[in-house]
């Protein structure tokens, strides 16, 4: 029992798809088990609304054959769950196996975001059916948490800055123009830079999920943009304008953030160049 795709202490991000594979059973057989509600925090000084919001239920229907079909519903706009890709299957005649895929949304609430510095305990629960027809309340209900999935959240973007994981072609030459500093680097107008990297979920390696915002490099008069691809990775071609000063200074941002995430790349990453305004000369052409 465990969630795919998390290690114990490590964030949960939004918008990645995460697998809680459950072992539950009842020794009236699985065919008895009615619910199971996974919280993903269970605070007994919280109210019941607010441990809800970060609920997900997987509610039992017996068919006519005898077996079960599974339905899940979330607590709130902060977590998504699928129905078409979770599943459930038994595993002996008293256990189910239970693969839950969810997410956590950009709305997810943002008082769960400590930076690591406190962490939460999933809490598994699940009931069975009343033991007398005219009965609503489950005969028995058990609960235990998941002791090695401690989470916290992390919702927030940054640049990989990691030295050469930024980086600025000039596609002419194969330089790289970026160097981390104020050094300025010389380029002719009408060269092609193109302006590699990779977007981050803040706290760790986590790669930010494809097309959720924008990345834009530019200045106050000339913007280009792109999306983050699988991987988080992204590129953008600037084709250099020939400026009247000569100088064109770029800073690269995120852009179109979704739903509470920011921004926190410590510092933006400065392309400087030196734009040679002169049309290029063609004195000979050598065959290869």
């Amino acid at each position: 029992t465990t969630i795919v795709g998390h290690d114990d202490k490590t964030p949960l991000h939004p918008g990645i798809t995460y697998r809680a594979l459950l072992r539950v059973w009842d020794n009236n057989g699985w065919n008895d088990i009615s619910s199971l509600k996974l919280t993903l925090r269970d605070d007994h000084d919280a109210t019941a609304e607010e441990n809800n919001e970060t609920a997900i239920w997987a509610n039992f229907t017996k068919m006519s054959d005898g077996g079960l079909s599974m339905h899940l519903e979330s607590g709130s706009i902060g977590l998504a769950v699928s129905n078409l890709y979770s599943s459930f299957l038994p595993f002996n005649d008293t256990t189910l196996d239970l693969d839950i895929q969810f997410q956590l949304t950009w709305y997810f609430p943002e008082r769960y975001d400590s930076n690591g510095d406190d962490t939460y305990i999933p809490v598994v629960e699940v009931s069975d059916w009343p033991c007398h027809e005219d009965e609503v309340v489950p005969c028995f209900v058990h609960d235990n948490g998941l002791g090695d999935d401690h989470w916290s959240l992390d919702n927030d973007l940054r640049f990989d800055m990691e030295p050469g994981h930024f980086t600025a072609i000039d596609l002419a030459t194969g330089r790289n123009l970026y160097t981390g500093g104020d050094e300025q680097q010389t380029i002719a107008a009408g060269q092609v830079v193109r302006v590699n990297g990779r977007i981050l979920f803040s706290e760790d390696q986590t790669p930010a999920p494809e097309g959720a915002f924008d990345i834009v490099v530019g200045n106050l008069e000339t913007e280009w943009s792109a999306v983050p691809r699988d991987g988080g990775e992204f590129n953008i071609d600037i084709l250099v304008p020939n400026v009247r000063s000569g100088h064109l200074d770029m800073i690269a941002w995120l852009e179109n953030l979704p739903g509470l995430a920011e921004d926190e790349t410590l510092e933006q990453p400065r392309i400087l160049l030196v734009v040679d305004g002169n049309s290029p000369e063609i004195h000979s052409i050598l065959p290869e």
